[in-house]
């Protein structure tokens, strides 16, 4: 698979620093002798040039090729002098890279045969490209305190070359002065248990400041202090309840004043040292400032009793991350000297910046874009600045028939489908370059656009023009269509038109006073001219009869001739235009009529046939029905639905349908027409269903599901209609929602008595305590059942009822609301309480 960007690398055998150019953009220079690789271009061809730094030296000779980037991973381009002026110069070693790891907690600045290449932070790895393979001497220096390492690294082009950083170690002794053993950690992580008057001793403690903690494992009670250790000389940390001294040495570079709480300002020169005893056990802040740049020095230390620290004032580096979040690169400038490109959605690190405030000015190649901002060292010594663009929009417009591909300033953009338009928004402000690719045509169309911030810049790529000449000859006057009317409404007779047409396949269409079409198919170039003549002509009809009778044909009310059954005519000599055609049937006198226009060199063809009709049963029963047609069984036409039987010819039929659950039959005589349709409405014979409400309840009556009618709890005897034949009725009682249902044969055009009655429920009264209990549904009296006995009553009435049980004293003694369900038999237990 071909990568998704293209890189260059170019190999500079000549005598001359080339500066290098890819697709009219300088990339960088390549001197004389050495390798340079460029990255992130957009795969596809490009011109390669290559021109001397100082072209006046040596002719001015240019280097140019043409090369297909993307095809390989990393694409070579080797410059070699004509003649025997480049034989000298060697080819270069191949380009590797160096990934430095630093384990340590200080950012190190990496150095390779004496040339700085860049920083790596605290425990975190860097590597570092486009480096000569072969031995290097390679040096990392802390940039707080004097650390240092070096070795010498062999690079091996196409491997994973990887130098790890160590530091030697420091030198830490703990003595415990007090009465009480105490537990041990540095940096969080516990190393020793350390008895009173001991002394601990560590010869491999990474250099650096260094957070070591003691706490009395009797009382609990912590010290804690952050030393500064180094490999040049041992640090001793004593656990006592004396005040603390702090050491503070001056290596910052210029004189600093030092103040701390308590104590009078120190005037400490550079490179001098003082010594400050007596300090509070805890926490301090002390201060400095810079006497020449005015540069703020502080920390914050955790001051141990009866220790000694030092406080090593070193030169603050302020450094400057610029984050280019553009689409495209930008030139930096710090106060006003160039210090760099950073890439596109990059970043970069800017070190060895002025102590005063400056200011930082961001331009692209083409000085459309321009950023800036003041930086203030002394305040934010490590400065981040994030540079997001300042977009506009581009509305693209293909008026071409195939989809492109898009492309702004180089870079993809999207796909954009034929005959459509699509507004793209982050298109950075300034000149821009749009560009499309036809995909099947592969043609490239480019538009330059000004994009800024308030309108869309718009882009429309068209296709190339072609001229069509008209010629109207007929005597009439004609009507372009589609984008031809666009240009002229109309071409008179004798007239001659131009249209400036797409050079592509496309169909012309002119219309004549009756609406008759003329049409031009072509596919004309760019620029081309194509004529179209439009002339008088005529064309043929033929009439194939397929009917069973003789017909008469008839043009625009004009007798042209008879086609016998069965046979195939031709009538030549009908003019180009709109006509009316007409079939008379010999026999019948039917009439079939057609209505055509008629083109030059274009044969009219018309069958005459029957057409067959249909019928469309509509089941209004609620029941699914059978049909059968002449004797002929068909498809089934579910309850209140229709259905539409077709191919029938014309005439009269026997239909029958016949009810799936009732067994009804219906019959009917249709008379299909030719090509029409003939409904049939199915309709069940009906009965009479007189309901007697006798339940006390709202009812709903349902028949096969479907509702007939609903009564109140007081309503007379009511007649409903219902469907004739084995019906599935069913009784709904609203107010309690029970349902009961019967099979009823509903007999057509008769009645039938359908009582409702109330609903009741068969209950079982058990007394199991020693009293007679008298029971009671509401206020009703039910029943007096005697202790130990049961009684069962058969009237009780169903639905949510209330039951109490009374003893003769009046109390009562038994409680409880149930749902009763008609027809059921249940219980009810009169329990004897504990």
């Amino acid at each position: 698979m071909a990568p998704a960007e293209a890189s260059l690398e170019v190999v500079n055998r000549t005598p001359d620093d080339l500066t290098v150019t890819v697709r009219g953009r300088v990339e960088g220079l390549v001197r004389s002798g050495e390798r340079a690789r460029y990255r992130h271009f957009v795969r596809g061809p490009a011109e390669l040039v290559a021109t001397p730094r100082e072209p006046g030296v040596r002719g001015a000779h240019v280097w140019r090729e043409q090369r297909e980037l993307g095809v390989h991973p990393i694409e070579i381009w080797e410059i070699v002098a004509e003649g025997a002026e480049g034989a000298e110069i060697a080819v270069p070693a191949p380009l590797a890279a160096l990934t430095v790891d630093n384990p340590s907690r200080h950012p190190v600045a990496v150095t390779v045969d004496g040339r700085r290449v860049g920083r790596v932070f605290p425990r975190e790895r860097r590597t570092f490209d486009d480096l000569a393979a072969g031995t290097h001497h390679v040096v990392a220096t802390a940039e707080e305190g004097a650390l240092s390492v070096s070795a010498d690294v062999t690079l091996t082009a196409d491997a994973d070359n990887t130098w790890a950083i160590a530091f030697a170690g420091a030198k830490l002794d703990v003595v415990n002065d007090t009465s009480e053993p105490v537990s041990l950690s540095v940096d969080g992580t516990t190393r020793a248990t350390l008895e009173a008057g001991a002394t601990w001793t560590s010869s491999d403690e990474q250099p650096g400041l260094r957070v070591v903690t003691a706490v009395s494992l009797v009382t609990r009670h912590p010290w804690q202090a952050a030393l500064d250790l180094s490999t040049a000389s041992p640090t001793q940390w004593r656990l006592g309840t004396s005040g603390a001294t702090l050491v503070i040495d001056n290596r910052s570079g210029e004189a600093v004043t030092v103040t701390m709480p308590g104590k009078d300002p120190v005037e400490l020169a550079d490179g001098g040292r003082t010594e400050v005893p007596d300090l509070p056990v805890g926490a301090i802040a002390p201060t400095g400032l810079g006497a020449d740049t005015h540069q703020r020095y502080g920390a914050e230390l955790e001051l141990g009793g009866g220790q000694r620290y030092t406080w090593t004032l070193l030169p603050i580096q302020p450094t400057l991350r610029v984050v280019n979040r553009t689409p495209q690169a930008l030139i930096v400038y710090i106060a006003g000297e160039r210090r760099g490109t950073v890439a596109a959605n990059a970043a970069v690190l800017l070190e060895r910046l002025p102590a005063r405030p400056f200011e930082v000015e961001l331009v692209d190649e083409h000085g459309t874009s321009y950023y800036h901002d003041d930086v203030d060292p002394a305040l934010t010594p490590a400065s981040s600045w994030v540079v997001n663009a300042v977009t506009g929009s581009v509305t693209v417009v293909n008026d071409r028939p195939e989809t492109v591909d898009l492309y702004l300033d180089g870079r993809p953009l999207a796909a954009l489908e034929g005959k459509s338009e699509r507004t793209f928004g982050g298109a950075p402000v300034g000149a821009r370059l749009v560009e499309a690719r036809g995909r099947r045509s592969g043609a490239v169309l480019r538009a330059h656009v000004a994009v800024t911030e308030e309108t869309p810049a718009i882009a429309r790529f068209e296709d190339p023009l072609a001229t069509l000449e008209i010629a109207n000859r007929l005597g009439v006057e004609l009507r372009p269509t589609g984008q031809l009317a666009d240009q002229h409404a109309a071409i008179p007779a004798g007239a001659t038109l131009r249209f400036a047409v797409p050079a592509r396949r496309a169909t012309w269409v002119l219309l004549g006073p009756d609406g008759a079409p003329l049409a031009r198919d072509g596919a004309p170039t760019a620029a081309e001219v194509v004529r179209w003549d439009v002339v008088p002509g005529t064309t043929a009809l033929i009439v194939w009869n397929q009917l069973p009778e003789d017909v008469a044909v008839v043009i625009d009310d004009r007798a042209v001739g008879t086609v016998a059954a069965g046979e195939t005519e031709s009538f030549d000599g009908v003019a180009t235009g709109r006509h009316r055609f007409e079939a008379v049937e010999t026999g019948s006198g039917h009439v079939r009529a057609l209505v055509q226009v008629a083109a030059p060199d274009k044969v009219l063809k018309w069958t005459l046939a029957v057409k067959p009709g249909r019928v469309l049963v509509q089941n209004d029963s609620a029941e699914r029905i059978q049909v059968e047609i002449d004797g002929s069984l068909y498809d089934a036409v579910e309850a209140r639905a229709s259905k539409a039987f077709a191919n029938l010819t014309p005439g009269r039929h026997e239909v029958v349908a016949y009810g799936d659950a009732s067994g009804v039959k219906h019959g009917f005589g249709a008379t299909v027409v030719e090509g029409a349709d003939t409904l049939l409405k199915v309709t069940p014979p009906m009965g009479v269903l007189v309901v007697d409400n006798q339940s006390g309840q709202d009812i709903a009556v349902r028949v096969d599901g479907v509702l007939i009618g609903r009564l109140g709890k007081d309503a007379a005897p009511t007649p409903l209609p219902a469907p004739a034949g084995k019906r599935l009725v069913q009784v709904e009682r609203l107010g309690d929602r029970t349902v009961t249902g019967s099979e009823l044969v509903v007999a057509a055009d008769h009645a039938i008595h359908l009582p409702v009655p109330r609903p009741l429920v068969r209950l079982v009264l058990v007394n199991q305590t020693n009293e007679a209990l008298s029971v009671r549904v509401g206020d009703r009296v039910l029943a007096t059942v005697a202790a130990g006995s049961s009684v069962m009553e058969e009237s009780v009435p169903a639905g949510q009822v209330e039951l109490s049980a009374v003893a003769s004293d009046g109390r009562v003694t038994h409680v409880e609301r149930r749902r009763l369900h008609a027809g059921e038999t249940a219980t009810w237990v009169l329990q004897r309480p504990d």
